[in-house]
């Protein structure tokens, strides 16, 4: 689940640690921290991109019901 602590923790091992991509992810931290998941499926695609992802490309944000009934299956 992401959460405020989670975000803050990727960001600290971001700001600590060499990433080829590390604006990339700066960034995308940045704008969900400030509670915008608007890229989210930009970022998903950029790093499955990057992993040369064959299956699993994503192609909508959830809607707000969806969401909530991810959130409940795997985090609940």
């Amino acid at each position: 689940e992401i959460t405020e602590e989670r975000l803050l923790e990727m960001q600290s091992v971001l700001n600590t640690t060499q990433y080829d991509h590390a604006v990339f992810y700066q960034n995308a931290l940045e704008q969900w921290l400030r509670g915008d998941f608007t890229n989210a499926v930009d970022v998903h695609n950029y790093i499955w991109n990057l992993q040369d992802g064959t299956v699993g490309e994503a192609k909508r944000l959830l809607t707000p019901e969806e969401e909530v009934n991810y959130i409940d299956q795997y985090f609940r």
